[in-house]
Parts: C-alpha cells; structure tokens; sequence
C-alpha cells in the first residue's frame, strides 16, 4: 500500500469517521440527563474543521500558521470535552474524563515539541512514541466509557481510533520488514513498541468487553438460580406451622357448656374453673 494512501487514511479517513460519531452521540443523547452536551458536539465539530483544514494545506502548502491554527482547534475542542466529562461525572462516571485528560496531553505534548525546538532533548521517542500512547490509552479509556453507558457511537467511535492506528501501525511494520522503506534502527524499536501496545491495548478492550458480558450473563443467570433454589428450600425444609387457635371464652367450657374462665354477665377472669357463681358478680355461672 502507498505511503500516501496510509497516511489519508490514518489522517483523514479514521479522524473524520471518529468525529462524525462523536457529533452523533452529542445530537442522540438525553437532554434531561446530560449537563452541557454542546460541549462534546463542539469537539466533534472542532475535530472535523481541523482535520479538513489538514487535508485542504497538505494539498496546497503547508505552513507553520496553519498548524498552529489547526492545534489550537483541537486542544480547544478537548478542553470543551474535558469540562463536559468533569459536569457529568456523576452520570458517566470517570472513563470519559481520563480520556479528555490523555488526549489534553497527548495533543499539548505534540504542539509543544514543534514549537519549542530544545523539548527534542528527548529525542524522537517523545514525539513519536508517548503521545501515540496517550492518544491510544485515551481511546481505550473511551470505548470503556461507551460500552458501560451504552452510547454505542462513542463506542464505535473509539475502535476506529484503536484499530485505525493499528492497521496503519502494521502496514508500515510490514513495509519495514519487506525493506520497502529503510529506517534508523532506533525508528524500527519506535515501530515496534508502538504495534506491541496497539496489540495489547486492543486484547484488552476484547478482554473487558467479554467479561463484562460474561459476569451480566451470570449474574442474571445466578439470581434466577438461586431464586429457584430459595423457593425449593423454602417448599422442603421449611416446616408449616398452623398457628393455634385462639381461645375466647365461647370456645372453651366445661361438660355441661358454662363457660369456665370468663364470667359471662361482667367479663372477669373466673380463677376457679369449679365454681358455681362469680365471685365479682355474683352471676350463676
């Protein structure tokens, strides 16, 4: 595959599907449950003027005042995202907001190399290598958030990201093994790091997502089990009991019918289930 073709695809085609989808959650979410969801749409929006405004000077010129333009936009749009992860926490919960804090660093740590020439002390590793891997985190982050809060374009979202980055990643390893392309040997350790942690950020995305699963599936099934087994217990070993009846003083008498604790004219207790009157009233018992 052409260099040109994977860097379109990597630089255009996967940003514009991932914010289209973000704008798409931004429009379907509820408007009673999410504080300030203009914010994400703006994101998305953002995204989508900055990565057009990109293709637009790379087919044209391209200057350091556009990608100074180009950056702002999109560390302004993550901001807006940070502030509406932070005033929906309590609804989203903190995957999100990890996610806007990656991408925060991410994108400062690539805007702050280019324009300050001695932040290359470190050396290449830094600006290709850890805001990849922040980038990549983030997105983790962010497929997390999708699946638990059941947004599925946020979800979706985020594996083009994840695996986007991954097939460009393996078609340029793949070119370097070939020797289609000839890099330094610290670049190839860059390639390779970066793929290693694309693999193992994608198994661990497949891991959470199966087990998540998994332990719905069995806590629905084990409830209704254990409901069973409750009612099964409750048939077997649980013995009935009857409760007595109550003695009022027209159910218990004596062989000849009287009453013989409670005197029938003033109600007192009779002490002598024997005798003849009552000893309150004097009436014949």
């Amino acid at each position: 595959m052409p260099y040109s073709i994977l860097f379109y695809i990597s630089n255009g085609v996967i940003p514009l599907l991932y914010y289209s989808f973000i704008i798409v959650s931004s429009i379907t979410q509820n408007d009673e449950l999410i504080t300030n969801k203009v914010y994400l749409m703006i994101y998305g929006i953002f995204g989508l003027v900055s990565i057009i405004m990109l293709l637009i000077f790379l087919s044209l010129t391209y200057t350091f005042l556009a990608y100074l333009v180009i950056n702002i936009l999109i560390i302004i749009g993550i901001i807006l995202l940070l502030n509406y992860s932070k005033q929906n926490r309590h609804n989203f919960g903190s995957f999100i907001l990890i996610t806007s804090i990656l991408l925060l660093v991410s994108s400062w740590i690539s805007f702050y190399y280019n324009i300050m020439p001695f932040f290359s002390i470190f050396g290449i590793f830094i600006y290709y290598l850890i805001p990849d891997i922040l980038f990549i985190i983030g997105m983790l982050f962010l497929i997390f958030h999708g699946y638990k809060n059941k947004d599925y374009y946020i979800f979706i979202a985020g594996w083009i990201q994840v695996s986007g980055h991954f097939i460009v990643a393996l078609a340029d390893l793949i070119r370097i093994i070939e020797g289609l392309i000839r890099v330094s040997t610290r670049d190839f350790i860059i390639f390779n790091i970066k793929f290693i942690i694309y693999i193992t950020i994608i198994v661990i995305a497949l891991i959470f997502i199966i087990l998540k699963r998994m332990k719905n599936m069995s806590f629905g099934y084990g409830k209704g089990v254990q409901k069973s087994y409750d009612r099964r217990d409750f048939r077997v070993r649980m013995p009935i009991e009857i409760p007595h009846a109550i003695e009022t003083p027209e159910e218990t008498t004596h062989s000849r019918g009287y009453n013989l604790n409670y005197c029938p004219n003033c109600g007192k207790k009779i002490e002598n289930p024997n005798q003849n009157f009552c000893q309150y009233c004097g009436a014949k018992l």
